[in-house]
């Protein structure tokens, strides 16, 4: 799985896990909903797997989302591109 090269895209996963709306990711983010709904299909896309279903007017994370642990995955990207 080529998640690596898409790390940077966990930010908006993290935040759609957090706020629960594209509109309240995109806003944490100081971005648009557009950019949030690209990056979390293209992560989808490189994991092979849906992170997040539609439930009215809110993304609920999937059992693999949760599985993934976005906010830990994240935290040790980010360790890992702060490193020299």
């Amino acid at each position: 799985m080529p998640l690596m090269q898409h790390w940077d895209d966990l930010r908006f996963c993290l935040a759609l896990y957090r706020h629960g709306t594209m509109s309240a990711a995109a806003m944490a983010l100081g971005t648009n909903i557009a950019t949030v709904s690209r990056r979390i299909d293209r992560l989808t896309q490189a994991m092979g797997e849906t992170l997040f279903l539609k439930q009215d007017r809110a993304w609920v994370p999937t059992q693999r989302c949760h599985e993934f642990e976005p906010d830990r995955v994240y935290r040790r990207a980010k360790s890992l591109e702060d490193k020299p």
